[in-house]
């Protein structure tokens, strides 16, 4: 089972062990927290044995694709104009979060970027 870690709004860090299933059931706020037994959480850790995101889980983050954090807001009013789908930004550092391989290919096509060091491969 996927452990992923937590930090809630008073600053506590703490891991949970869950399926992805029920990791990606949990409920949302537009800040892309979490809310996980009663409390809302920001999600530090996802769905991995170390450091690197899981794709089964949510929350590959992208330094490339990310926005100054004061422009997320118009980035995702930018997002909407363009049909963008599956894309958060993370409200700290301006990070695209994606919710699927598939979301960072609509991403990447709807402003003319591509990977460079993908060779060949979708991503």
């Amino acid at each position: 089972m996927p452990k992923y870690e937590f930090e809630d709004r008073k600053g506590e860090r703490f891991f949970a062990v869950m399926s992805q299933q029920e990791y990606r059931s949990l409920p949302r706020s537009e800040e892309d927290e979490v809310k996980y037994k009663g409390k809302w959480c920001t999600p530090l850790l996802f769905a991995a044995g170390g450091s690197a995101p899981c794709w089964g889980g949510s929350g590959f983050k992208s330094d490339a694709m990310g926005v100054n954090p004061t422009q997320i807001k118009e980035q995702m009013a930018a997002d909407k104009r363009n049909g963008v789908t599956g894309v958060t930004y993370d409200k700290k550092t301006g990070q695209a979060v994606y919710d699927s391989r598939d979301s960072v290919i609509r991403h990447r096509k709807a402003y003319g970027f591509h990977p460079k060091n993908s060779y060949g491969g979708r991503l």
